[in-house]
């Protein structure tokens, strides 16, 4: 026994074995949404959105606080999917992102809007890139009532070539009419029920419809 030892030992260091294996957590840090990311958020902090129906009903949304928008961090931990260490290291990493929640004043409408970076994990290297994510929905049980959203990447971070296949899941517009009022540069996403839902980077959601009922279009913001 002694003697197969010694020759494991002797290989070992003929070969440079590591008893340590390879596959270990790796921890990437902060990562940073771009500038423009950052800058293309559509809200400040403290607005209430007036929107109008086409008979002039008035609804209000309103921010949840804070009255200033501040970036936040997500702690994430991945494991690789494929290659050696397929699920049996984490990939951690701290994603910055912009968060703001809007609640109607009535008809019990809710708005979530996120710029954020994200995540995806090939082998032991991740992937890391900016997204756009709007959702709105009415109802505070789950399931809710009613859900739309517009989700579009910001920022590939030279990932450019990963994307390049990925599915369209928006529409986008120069230019749209709602209820008579104009709009520049607007996504949107219909569905098949009739519901839709209108975002502009300028000024965020200008419109949306729940399926067959009245469209409201964005009046104002104070």
């Amino acid at each position: 026994m002694f003697i197969v030892g010694s020759l494991l030992f002797a290989l070992c260091l003929v070969f440079s074995c590591n008893y340590d294996s390879e596959c270990k957590d790796i921890d990437y840090g902060r990562q940073y949404m771009s500038d423009s990311s950052r800058t293309s958020f559509a809200y400040k902090g403290g607005e209430t959105l007036f929107f109008k129906d086409p008979i002039g009903q008035e609804l209000a949304f309103l921010i949840i606080p804070p009255s200033v928008i501040y970036p936040t961090w997500l702690n994430l931990a991945q494991e690789p999917l494929e290659g050696t260490c397929a699920g049996e290291i984490k990939i951690r990493s701290e994603l910055q992102s912009l968060v703001v929640n809007f609640n109607s004043d009535t008809l019990d409408y809710k708005i979530i809007y996120v710029h954020a970076v994200h995540s995806l994990v090939q082998e032991k290297a991740p992937i890391y890139y900016d997204i756009m994510t709007s959702d709105m929905f009415q109802g505070n049980q789950s399931p809710v009532n009613w859900h739309i959203s517009i989700n579009h990447l910001l920022d590939s971070k030279g990932n450019e070539t990963y994307f390049a296949d990925n599915p369209i899941s928006y529409h986008y517009t120069e230019h749209i009419i709602l209820n008579g009022r104009s709009f520049e540069k607007v996504y949107y996403n219909n569905l098949p029920d009739g519901s839709a839902l209108y975002f502009n980077h300028e000024l965020g959601f200008v419109g949306f419809k729940e399926s067959n009922k009245p469209l409201w279009v964005l009046d104002r913001i104070e």
